[in-house]
């Protein structure tokens, strides 16, 4: 329980400055007439449709998962419990099938999350290096 916990709370975090780092790279090069269009957009597109397609298809894969290797449990059920839940609310012999329905799906959310990693670092090692100096003021 405790590596479900690091592993969700680690990808959370890869998520998180991700997302810092896109907005920061914004700042920089945008004119500042435009930057809460930017800013906007690339959180939006970063915690709404990225996060969502993970879910979806954690959800999907879960689902068409549960009916091939266990087949006689309700999917309900299995969303409602989660993941720390599914040992107090079946029993020893249906839990191998959910286990192995369990990391299909998150096997198929964690792609989405590398692959769209991947494209940001991309993106981001092309996009033009500015420096930031004398361009903020405080106050």
């Amino acid at each position: 329980m405790r590596q479900l916990w690091l592993a969700r709370h680690s990808q959370h975090l890869k998520i998180s400055l991700l997302l810092q780092q896109s907005s920061c790279a914004s700042h920089s090069i945008i004119h500042s007439l435009v930057l809460q269009l930017t800013s906007s957009v690339v959180q939006t597109i970063g915690g709404a449709l990225f996060v969502s397609a993970a879910q979806a298809a954690f959800v999907n894969t879960l689902i068409s998962q549960l009916l091939v290797h266990a087949p006689g449990v309700d999917p309900a059920i299995v969303l409602a419990a989660g993941a720390t839940g599914l040992r107090d609310t079946f029993t020893e012999a249906q839990l191998p099938g959910l286990l192995v329905s369990y990391m299909a799906a998150l096997r198929v959310a964690y792609t989405i999350s590398i692959g769209t990693g991947g494209a940001a670092t991309v993106v981001a090692l092309f996009s033009p290096w500015t420096s930031i100096k004398g361009k903020v003021t405080m106050g």
